[in-house]
Protein backbone atom coordinates (compact mmCIF):
# COMPACT_ATOMS: atom_id res chain seq x y z
CA UNK A 1 0.00 0.00 0.00
CA UNK A 2 2.75 2.46 0.96
CA UNK A 3 4.87 1.40 -2.33
CA UNK A 4 1.13 1.82 -4.06
CA UNK A 5 0.79 5.44 -3.24
CA UNK A 6 4.56 7.02 -3.15
CA UNK A 7 4.50 5.73 -6.89
CA UNK A 8 1.21 7.35 -7.96
CA UNK A 9 2.85 10.14 -6.21
CA UNK A 10 5.71 10.59 -7.53
CA UNK A 11 4.30 10.29 -11.19
CA UNK A 12 1.62 12.72 -10.26
CA UNK A 13 4.11 15.19 -8.67
CA UNK A 14 6.61 15.07 -11.87
CA UNK A 15 5.57 17.65 -14.03
CA UNK A 16 4.49 16.56 -17.67
CA UNK A 17 3.99 13.18 -16.56
CA UNK A 18 2.36 12.10 -20.26
CA UNK A 19 4.45 11.63 -23.41
CA UNK A 20 3.85 13.92 -26.70
CA UNK A 21 0.72 15.50 -27.08
CA UNK A 22 -1.89 13.57 -25.80
CA UNK A 23 -4.77 15.62 -24.93
CA UNK A 24 -8.11 14.22 -25.93
CA UNK A 25 -10.56 16.77 -25.35
CA UNK A 26 -10.54 20.45 -25.14
CA UNK A 27 -9.24 21.77 -21.45
CA UNK A 28 -11.43 21.92 -18.58
CA UNK A 29 -10.15 23.80 -15.26
CA UNK A 30 -10.56 20.62 -12.50
CA UNK A 31 -8.43 17.59 -12.28
CA UNK A 32 -11.36 14.43 -12.22
CA UNK A 33 -11.04 12.04 -9.81
CA UNK A 34 -12.77 8.35 -10.80
CA UNK A 35 -12.43 5.97 -8.14
CA UNK A 36 -13.70 2.79 -9.76
CA UNK A 37 -15.93 0.71 -7.83
CA UNK A 38 -14.13 -2.99 -8.29
CA UNK A 39 -15.29 -4.85 -5.46
CA UNK A 40 -12.02 -4.82 -3.55
CA UNK A 41 -8.46 -4.60 -5.22
CA UNK A 42 -8.12 -0.62 -7.39
CA UNK A 43 -9.20 1.28 -10.19
CA UNK A 44 -8.45 4.78 -10.30
CA UNK A 45 -8.70 7.05 -13.14
CA UNK A 46 -7.55 10.33 -13.27
CA UNK A 47 -8.08 12.83 -15.77
CA UNK A 48 -6.03 16.29 -16.22
CA UNK A 49 -7.30 19.55 -17.28
CA UNK A 50 -5.78 19.13 -20.77
CA UNK A 51 -7.47 15.81 -21.39
CA UNK A 52 -4.05 13.67 -20.26
CA UNK A 53 -5.70 10.62 -18.46
CA UNK A 54 -3.72 8.26 -16.14
CA UNK A 55 -5.11 4.87 -14.45
CA UNK A 56 -4.08 2.96 -11.34
CA UNK A 57 -4.73 -0.48 -11.52
CA UNK A 58 -7.32 -1.91 -13.51
CA UNK A 59 -9.64 -4.35 -11.27
CA UNK A 60 -10.44 -7.80 -10.53
CA UNK A 61 -9.69 -11.17 -12.83
CA UNK A 62 -7.79 -14.20 -13.40
CA UNK A 63 -8.54 -17.14 -15.06
CA UNK A 64 -10.10 -18.91 -12.26
CA UNK A 65 -13.31 -18.82 -10.64
CA UNK A 66 -14.97 -15.66 -10.85
CA UNK A 67 -12.08 -14.66 -12.56
CA UNK A 68 -13.06 -14.02 -16.38
CA UNK A 69 -16.43 -12.49 -14.92
CA UNK A 70 -14.84 -10.08 -12.75
CA UNK A 71 -12.68 -8.82 -15.16
CA UNK A 72 -15.39 -8.43 -17.74
CA UNK A 73 -17.52 -5.91 -14.53
CA UNK A 74 -14.64 -4.03 -13.58
CA UNK A 75 -13.40 -3.27 -17.47
CA UNK A 76 -17.01 -2.16 -17.95
CA UNK A 77 -16.83 -0.13 -14.87
CA UNK A 78 -13.42 1.85 -15.92
CA UNK A 79 -15.28 1.92 -19.55
CA UNK A 80 -18.09 4.00 -17.88
CA UNK A 81 -15.66 6.91 -15.87
CA UNK A 82 -14.18 6.78 -19.21
CA UNK A 83 -16.87 7.49 -20.85
CA UNK A 84 -18.39 10.50 -18.57
CA UNK A 85 -14.79 11.67 -19.00
CA UNK A 86 -14.92 11.68 -22.25
CA UNK A 87 -11.58 10.43 -23.10
CA UNK A 88 -10.84 7.83 -26.01
CA UNK A 89 -8.06 6.38 -24.88
CA UNK A 90 -5.78 5.44 -21.61
CA UNK A 91 -2.32 7.74 -21.88
CA UNK A 92 -0.70 6.02 -19.16
CA UNK A 93 -1.64 2.84 -16.67
CA UNK A 94 0.42 2.12 -13.75
CA UNK A 95 0.02 -1.71 -12.44
CA UNK A 96 0.91 -1.50 -8.78
CA UNK A 97 1.54 -5.03 -7.90
CA UNK A 98 0.53 -8.29 -9.79
CA UNK A 99 -2.08 -9.53 -6.97
CA UNK A 100 -5.11 -10.36 -9.31
CA UNK A 101 -7.51 -8.08 -7.84
CA UNK A 102 -5.22 -5.11 -9.24
CA UNK A 103 -4.13 -5.94 -12.83
CA UNK A 104 -7.25 -8.67 -13.60
CA UNK A 105 -8.89 -6.26 -15.68
CA UNK A 106 -5.98 -5.23 -18.06
CA UNK A 107 -6.47 -7.51 -21.02
CA UNK A 108 -10.55 -7.05 -20.95
CA UNK A 109 -9.71 -3.13 -20.70
CA UNK A 110 -7.18 -3.19 -23.66
CA UNK A 111 -9.40 -5.22 -25.77
CA UNK A 112 -12.09 -1.80 -25.64
CA UNK A 113 -9.72 0.92 -25.29
CA UNK A 114 -6.19 2.05 -26.35
CA UNK A 115 -3.44 2.25 -24.09
CA UNK A 116 -0.59 4.32 -24.91
CA UNK A 117 1.83 4.03 -21.97
CA UNK A 118 1.82 0.52 -19.60
CA UNK A 119 4.32 1.20 -16.37
CA UNK A 120 5.06 -1.16 -13.93
CA UNK A 121 7.67 -2.22 -11.55
CA UNK A 122 8.51 -5.19 -13.30
CA UNK A 123 9.21 -8.78 -12.32
CA UNK A 124 8.58 -9.65 -8.56
CA UNK A 125 10.85 -9.14 -5.76
CA UNK A 126 11.37 -11.85 -3.30
CA UNK A 127 9.34 -8.72 -0.74
CA UNK A 128 6.41 -8.70 -3.28
CA UNK A 129 4.44 -11.79 -2.03
CA UNK A 130 3.90 -12.76 -5.47
CA UNK A 131 1.23 -15.47 -5.64
CA UNK A 132 -1.07 -17.56 -8.02
CA UNK A 133 -4.13 -15.60 -7.68
CA UNK A 134 -5.00 -13.12 -4.68
CA UNK A 135 -7.47 -15.66 -3.13
CA UNK A 136 -3.75 -16.80 -1.60
CA UNK A 137 -2.53 -13.63 -0.35
CA UNK A 138 -4.49 -13.55 2.94
CA UNK A 139 -3.11 -16.87 4.23
CA UNK A 140 0.36 -16.64 3.26
CA UNK A 141 0.91 -12.80 3.83
CA UNK A 142 3.86 -12.14 6.59
CA UNK A 143 2.69 -10.75 9.73
CA UNK A 144 4.60 -7.43 9.88
CA UNK A 145 2.48 -6.46 6.37
CA UNK A 146 -0.75 -7.99 8.68
CA UNK A 147 -0.57 -5.51 11.52
CA UNK A 148 0.67 -2.63 9.30
CA UNK A 149 -2.78 -2.33 7.24
CA UNK A 150 -5.43 -4.72 7.92
CA UNK A 151 -6.60 -3.56 11.49
CA UNK A 152 -7.02 0.16 10.37
CA UNK A 153 -8.82 -0.68 7.41
CA UNK A 154 -11.31 -2.17 9.91
CA UNK A 155 -11.15 0.64 12.13
CA UNK A 156 -11.41 3.69 9.77
CA UNK A 157 -8.69 5.35 12.14
CA UNK A 158 -6.53 8.09 9.18
CA UNK A 159 -3.81 6.70 7.78
CA UNK A 160 -1.01 9.04 5.85
CA UNK A 161 1.65 7.67 4.02
CA UNK A 162 4.96 9.26 3.97
CA UNK A 163 8.56 9.08 2.03
CA UNK A 164 11.50 7.78 3.95
CA UNK A 165 13.89 7.33 1.18
CA UNK A 166 14.67 4.90 -1.21
CA UNK A 167 16.23 1.31 -1.27
CA UNK A 168 19.37 0.22 -2.42
CA UNK A 169 17.42 -0.71 -6.18
CA UNK A 170 16.42 3.03 -5.95
CA UNK A 171 12.48 1.89 -5.20
CA UNK A 172 10.56 4.18 -2.77
CA UNK A 173 10.17 3.45 0.83
CA UNK A 174 7.51 5.32 2.97
CA UNK A 175 6.37 5.17 6.53
CA UNK A 176 2.51 5.22 7.94
CA UNK A 177 1.33 7.52 10.22
CA UNK A 178 -2.29 6.56 12.33
CA UNK A 179 -4.49 8.89 14.37
CA UNK A 180 -7.24 8.85 16.50
CA UNK A 181 -10.32 8.04 14.80
CA UNK A 182 -11.95 11.33 13.14
CA UNK A 183 -8.80 13.29 13.91
CA UNK A 184 -7.17 13.83 10.27
CA UNK A 185 -6.22 17.19 11.16
CA UNK A 186 -3.42 15.90 13.95
CA UNK A 187 -2.30 13.30 11.25
CA UNK A 188 -1.77 16.20 8.30
CA UNK A 189 0.21 18.23 10.84
CA UNK A 190 2.64 15.62 10.95
CA UNK A 191 2.76 14.79 7.77
CA UNK A 192 3.78 18.28 6.98
CA UNK A 193 6.02 18.70 10.21
CA UNK A 194 7.82 15.20 8.58
CA UNK A 195 7.86 16.30 5.23
CA UNK A 196 9.34 19.96 6.36
CA UNK A 197 12.48 18.30 8.47
CA UNK A 198 13.48 15.64 6.30
CA UNK A 199 12.72 16.67 3.09
CA UNK A 200 12.24 13.76 1.17
CA UNK A 201 9.48 15.05 -0.99
CA UNK A 202 11.64 17.04 -2.63
CA UNK A 203 13.56 14.28 -4.03
CA UNK A 204 13.00 11.96 -7.24
CA UNK A 205 14.46 8.82 -8.19
CA UNK A 206 15.66 8.05 -11.18
CA UNK A 207 13.00 7.11 -14.16
CA UNK A 208 13.27 4.19 -16.92
CA UNK A 209 11.68 5.46 -20.11
CA UNK A 210 8.22 3.91 -20.71
CA UNK A 211 7.76 1.54 -23.29
CA UNK A 212 4.90 2.36 -25.61
CA UNK A 213 2.25 -0.51 -25.96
Amino acid sequence: MIRSLCLLAMFLLVPGFTIGPTAQRPTSKTLEIYVVDVEGGNATLFVAPSGESLLVDTGNGGPQGQGPANAVRDAGRIMAAASDAGIHQIDQLITTHWHSDHFGGMAELASRIPIRHFIDHGANAPDDFAHASADEFPADVPPRMTLQTIPFNVTGNPTLALPTGFSRSGLPLGMQVVGRAFDEPTVFRIGAAYEAAAGWIHQRPSLASPVAA
